[in-house]
This record gives structure tokens, C-alpha cells and sequence, in this order.
């Protein structure tokens, strides 16, 4: 329960709006615009950020020379609930528009498009695999890449090395979460 609404009222409320929203007697930017809480209505934004606040710190930073190179990334905090990181084909093609972060490569590819996803919690965040062939690895522990291996890990304070791709991969980065 978040500020007095349980998740069964929530799910009935949106009903409602949206039954209302059918038959014209809402205005359609009001309902998408806002969220209806106990205490009337507040901005996305707004929950967006106390639900920002609530949640474990992460950075990322490249671990080699040629991560830099790739990725174009210095050092970025995590600031979204969701962290999506995945491959740009080529130099030129767009990467897929589901792809928070995007790292550079050209064939033969070690990585997929849409490589793992990093969510945030507020004690730790969880790291999974999307599918890939090689998957990645956390502190020499291999994720997903192989039918045996563990697709997510979840992992609490500290500083994480992450390689992506097979082992020995150029593409690693240091996690400090918390």
C-alpha cells in the first residue's frame, strides 16, 4: 500500500477512469496526464521522482579503454527504474528505441540488441540476461548464455565488475551499487 491506496483500488480506479474514458465523460488528457490517489491528483513526474529517491544508486563506468571507446560513456548514474543495455549494429544503423544504453560493435558480434536490463529495487538491483547468446558475467559468475547458467542475479552494495559477452570480452564495465 503507497499513500493509503492498495493496488486493488488502484487497478478499480483505472477501471473506472477508463469506462469513462469509453463512454466521453472524461477528458482523455486529464486521465493520461495524471495518477488519482488518495489525496487527488498528482503528476507522473512527481511520483516519478519519490519513486526515484526510494531506490538503491547505481553507476556504471567503462572498465577498459576500448569500453570508452565503444560506448562513448565516461560515467552515468542509473536514474531510471529500468536500465536497458544493448548493442548498435555497425557505426551508422540506429539502435532499437527499447535500448537505454547502447555500445558500438561490428561483426563478428558479441552481443545481442538488446543485451541484459538492470532493475532497480531499494536494497539491491537485479541484473538479467535478455537471451543472448553469451550473456554476460558479474564477478567471473557467468548469467544466462548457456541453459545451465542463471539468467538474473541480484546483488546488493558494492562494486561489480560486469563483462558482457563471453569470457574475456573487451566490453566490461565496474557497477557500484548503494
Amino acid at each position: 500500500m503507497q499513500n493509503g491506496v492498495g493496488i486493488v483500488e488502484k487497478q478499480n480506479i483505472l477501471r473506472r477512469l477508463h469506462r469513462k474514458l469509453i463512454r466521453g465523460e472524461a477528458n482523455p488528457r486529464v486521465v493520461a496526464n495524471s495518477i488519482v490517489l488518495d489525496r487527488g491528483v498528482r503528476s507522473p513526474e512527481s511520483d516519478a521522482t519519490e519513486l526515484n529517491q526510494s531506490l538503491i544508486s547505481v553507476r556504471i563506468e567503462p572498465a577498459s579503454d576500448q569500453t570508452r571507446a565503444q560506448s562513448l560513456l565516461r560515467a552515468c548514474a542509473i536514474e531510471t527504474e529500468v536500465f536497458t543495455i544493448g548493442r548498435k549494429v555497425g557505426f551508422v544503423a540506429q539502435a532499437p528505441v527499447e535500448v537505454d544504453f547502447c555500445i558500438r560493435q561490428v561483426e563478428p558480434y558479441t552481443l545481442s540488441r538488446r543485451h541484459c536490463v538492470i532493475e532497480r529495487a531499494e536494497d539491491h538491483i537485479t541484473i538479467s540476461d535478455l537471451g543472448g547468446k553469451y550473456g554476460f558475467l558479474i564477478d567471473d559468475q557467468r548469467v544466462g548464455g548457456r541453459p545451465t547458467a542463471p539468467k538474473s542475479i541480484e546483488l546488493k552494495s558494492g562494486t561489480y565488475h560486469l563483462v558482457l559477452g563471453p569470457r574475456g570480452s573487451s566490453v566490461c564495465f565496474d557497477l557500484i551499487v548503494g
